[in-house]
């Protein structure tokens, strides 16, 4: 049985380094064919000539962060300070973004741990379960979406929803038959959480949070003239991330811009456009996280001595 296990596990792994490469073939297809200087360029110049979008954008992306981290910092009862809270996204999202290994979720849960007022499962369980919501969150906007414009949701999305469904059901109708200690005590954790109103607060900020970034495709989209309103550009943005459990380079790079103008041409955007908006917006999302990466590593420096001391610990996830 554990023979079986690792071969089922080690072919899921090579399915999707299959399909990450596949993926960045699609960006390198896309570069090739689409390509323009000048476009590119024309975008970059509207929004500097036009401050007001990047300050909107900058201004409510940021606060899409806000909102995570204050979910995070409602999930763990107030244990840790909501500056921990931000800083700990900022050095994330920084450290994804220049690093080809994803360790971000890794220094989140060090982070939280620094101050001594979460335990390693504690803070572990914290991480895992917002960024599982997260998830929850963009599959059901992109299944939503295709409905509402394609009237139709993929048989993928329908089945990573349906799942979803499913297990959040057994946790929380069916765990009090769990016995193992573990296993109930992180189980308790989730039904203290979600049976209040709390719960649903949380889940209302994760899903804001997710609204909220769409500005950016939407700020984007109006530097080329393009008339996109703001739910495709929540719908684009939405499967779009969630398609970076496939990357296998820093941020995202080839992965987000062959996803956004897959799905944007699947709008009916001309191909040329869709790519000069996917990097255009992707660059955005870099820059931000470089700036409010320093910014978080001056205000908060982080000892990595932390990181590794609980390495044996802490088992950082594919995350979006």
């Amino acid at each position: 049985m554990q023979k079986q296990n690792k071969l089922t596990k080690n072919g899921v792994k090579l399915i999707k380094l299959l399909t990450s490469f596949l993926i960045l073939g699609l960006f390198l297809f896309f570069a090739w064919k689409w390509a323009d200087v000048a476009l590119l360029k024309a975008g970059f110049l509207f929004l500097i000539q036009n401050p007001f979008w990047i300050l909107a954008m900058l201004l409510v992306y940021g606060c899409a962060f806000f909102l995570r981290a204050f979910a995070w910092y409602l999930y763990v009862n107030r244990r840790i300070s909501f500056q921990v809270c931000i800083h700990a996204l900022w050095y994330s999202m920084f450290l994804n973004h220049i690093l080809p290994i994803k360790i971000g979720d890794g220094v989140r849960i060090a982070f939280a741990m620094h101050d001594r007022k979460l335990s390693l499962d504690e803070a572990t369980h914290s991480v895992i379960v917002l960024r599982l919501l997260d998830l929850l969150v963009l599959i059901s906007f992109s299944g939503f979406g295709f409905f509402y414009f394609y009237g139709m949701i993929s048989n993928q999305i329908l089945l990573y929803f349906s799942t979803s469904i499913v297990f959040l059901a057994f946790l929380m109708f069916f765990s009090k038959k769990i016995k193992i200690g573990f296993v109930q005590k992180h189980l308790g954790m989730l039904r203290s959480v979600f049976y209040s109103r709390k719960g649903i607060l949380i889940i209302s900020l994760t899903m804001v949070s997710w609204v909220l970034e769409g500005i950016v495709i939407y700020g984007v989209s109006h530097a080329f003239s393009l008339e996109l309103n703001y739910f495709s550009s929540v719908f684009i943005n939405s499967i779009t991330v969630a398609g970076q459990v496939f990357q296998i380079l820093p941020g995202g790079i080839g992965t987000y811009e062959a996803m956004m103008t897959a799905v944007l041409i699947g709008r009916e955007i001309d191909g040329g456009l869709a790519f000069q908006i996917a990097l255009i917006s992707h660059a955005f999302k870099f820059i931000f996280s470089y700036l409010v990466g320093i910014y978080a590593i001056i205000r908060s420096p982080f000892h990595w001595s932390e990181l590794l001391k609980n390495r044996g610990g802490i088992k950082d996830e594919k995350c979006i």
